[in-house]
């Protein structure tokens, strides 16, 4: 039987997989095309039932836009914006974390 860590790396991994895609505007089908995978595969990576290779992990970040960083969930983006922000007033961490968000956004993470 898997390991519970092993369970949530795949699950946290088909979630975020699954929000890019979206947020892409990209169906299952879009992305099993340009991967080369199938809908199925595609499917089991975001229900968590099935691990990536690293392979697919740079064809999927390649196709979506995104980091392997966030797709694989070893960013701790709440931690870099801490960093970032470190020593500045409120108004200038609202400004800063505006722009982060901004660009994000466009980044489509």
């Amino acid at each position: 039987m898997k390991d519970l860590l092993y369970i949530e790396c795949l699950t946290g991994i088909g979630k975020r997989l699954a929000q890019a895609r979206e947020k892409a505007g990209c169906s299952q089908d879009m992305l099993a095309e340009k991967t080369g995978c199938s809908v199925i595969t595609i499917s089991r990576w975001e229900n968590g039932h099935t691990a990536m290779k690293a392979v697919d992990i740079i064809r999927v970040t390649q196709a979506l836009g995104i980091s392997a960083d966030y797709l694989l969930g070893t960013v701790k983006y709440d931690e870099q914006v801490a960093k970032i922000t470190e020593g500045l007033n409120t108004e200038q961490k609202s400004f800063v974390i505006d722009v982060l968000k901004a660009v994000m956004e466009i980044l489509q993470y």
